[in-house]
Order: C-alpha cells, then sequence, then structure tokens
C-alpha cells in the first residue's frame, strides 16, 4: 500500500458536508512510494471530499503523484480532484479502488491534463459508482494504464473528452466488467499509438449497444481478436465490438 499517513480531512466551516484533503500536507512527501490516505476518520456528515494542493505550498513541486484514498466511510458519495492538481503526473495504485459507496467522482479542469501513468486499478471495483466526469485535457498524456476502470457494476455511460488516450501505448484490462455500461464514446485519435492491449480490453460489458472508436483506433495493435467477448448484443463473429467506425 505505500506509505499510509493518519491525515485528516478538513471540513468546511460552511457546509460540513464538504470536506478538503490537503495532499500538500502529507507526510514522506519525497519519498519513492507511493502515498495512501485513510479516510476512515472523516465526519459521518461529510458527503463530499475534494482532494487539493495548497499552490503557495513549498512542497507543491515535491507533489507528483496522487495518493490512493482507502477506507472511506458509506457517507461520502462524491470525490472530487480538484483544479490545483494541475501538473502532477501519476496516480498511485488503487487510487479509489473498492470505494463501493462513491457514487461520482469528479475531474476538475487541467488536473489530468500531465498524468502520464494511472496506476494499477485507478476506478476498478467502485461498484456504486454512476457518474464520472472527466475534464478537457485528461488523459492526453498517457501512455499506460492497467484495470483502469474495471468492475464498475453500476457505472452505464461514460465519455472522455478531446485529446483523451491519444498518446496510450499499452492498455491492459481497460473497462472489464462492467456490466451495465451501455454506451462508451472516444474521441478522435483515442488508441491510434496504442500497441499493446490484453484479451480482457472491455470483455464482460454485456449490456453494452453503443462503443464509438474514432478512425485510426487500434491501428497499431497485432490483433482485436476477442477484446470485446461477451460485450453486449453488437460482438460479430470474431468477437470484436460494432461500432461507428466499422
Amino acid at each position: 500500500m505505500g506509505n499510509s499517513t493518519s491525515a485528516t480531512a478538513v471540513m468546511d466551516p460552511e457546509d460540513l458536508s464538504k470536506a478538503t484533503l490537503w495532499i500538500d500536507k502529507l507526510a514522506n512527501l519525497g519519498s519513492k512510494r507511493h502515498q495512501s490516505f485513510s479516510g476512515s476518520m472523516i465526519h459521518p456528515c461529510v458527503s463530499t471530499l475534494t482532494l487539493k494542493i495548497d499552490s503557495s505550498s513549498s512542497s507543491k513541486s515535491k507533489i507528483r503523484t496522487l495518493p490512493q484514498v482507502v477506507l472511506l466511510p458509506e457517507n461520502v458519495k462524491t470525490v472530487v480532484v480538484h483544479s490545483s492538481c494541475r501538473g502532477v503526473e501519476r496516480i498511485a495504485p488503487g487510487f479509489l479502488e473498492n470505494c463501493t459507496s462513491v457514487e461520482q467522482v469528479i475531474f476538475e479542469d487541467g488536473c489530468l491534463d500531465m498524468m502520464q501513468f494511472v496506476g494499477f486499478s485507478f476506478l476498478s471495483g467502485c461498484t456504486g459508482l454512476t457518474s464520472v466526469l472527466f475534464s478537457e485535457g485528461c488523459f492526453k498524456n498517457t501512455v499506460s494504464v492497467d484495470r483502469f476502470m474495471c468492475g464498475l457494476s453500476s457505472l452505464e455511460t461514460v465519455s472522455f473528452p478531446e485529446g483523451s488516450f491519444g498518446k496510450l501505448g499499452q492498455a491492459f484490462d481497460f473497462m472489464k466488467n462492467c456490466t451495465k455500461l451501455r454506451s462508451v464514446s472516444f474521441p478522435a485519435g483515442a488508441f491510434s499509438e496504442l500497441v499493446f492491449i490484453n484479451l480482457s480490453f472491455m470483455a464482460g460489458c454485456s449490456s453494452l449497444i453503443r462503443l464509438d472508436f474514432p478512425a485510426g483506433a487500434f491501428s497499431n495493435v497485432d490483433t482485436t481478436h476477442g477484446i470485446f467477448h461477451q460485450a453486449g448484443e453488437a460482438d460479430d463473429d470474431d468477437g470484436k465490438k460494432k461500432s461507428s467506425t466499422d
């Protein structure tokens, strides 16, 4: 899990349903091992947790990784990654993995624009998640993902902003077993540089009826056979998902 911390989220005195986790206040910022923040002590009144970096902090330049957030209580329904996290280059493995009570995750403008490596199991196992909002610039510099958004059994639709995944070189178990997912939209240029992909890319998305890939997607991949196995009713005989580009 890396270096855990007992730092507490600071409640908003004007709205006790909101709290802020100041990432720059976490200990061991210079550690090579990723951080994890335990939400077990978050007050029961809090329903929205926002991750921020103090722009005036002397530690801001040292922060290159968003911490793993674990043990969130059931009352926390929304997690916001603030635009102050712009410039962060990595997301720790298991960022919100298995936070089953979280219903919405919001990434504000610019917060993932420099993100190169998204840690293993980014949002996987968040079975209560019904909405993920990605801002413009998200994942435009990302080169690798692994178990990106797997097992999101309540999510029905998601779209990715312009520029997403244009530099992505490898993707494993991208959105596997999102069983209620019905619609996914990817922007122009997505997956055009993708080289490595496994057979569980979006396998098991059994409710999928619309999947929009841009022209040129997977053009550098040797084979896409089976990557949409058991993914909705629109599979063709080779297990390749039909989309607007077929």
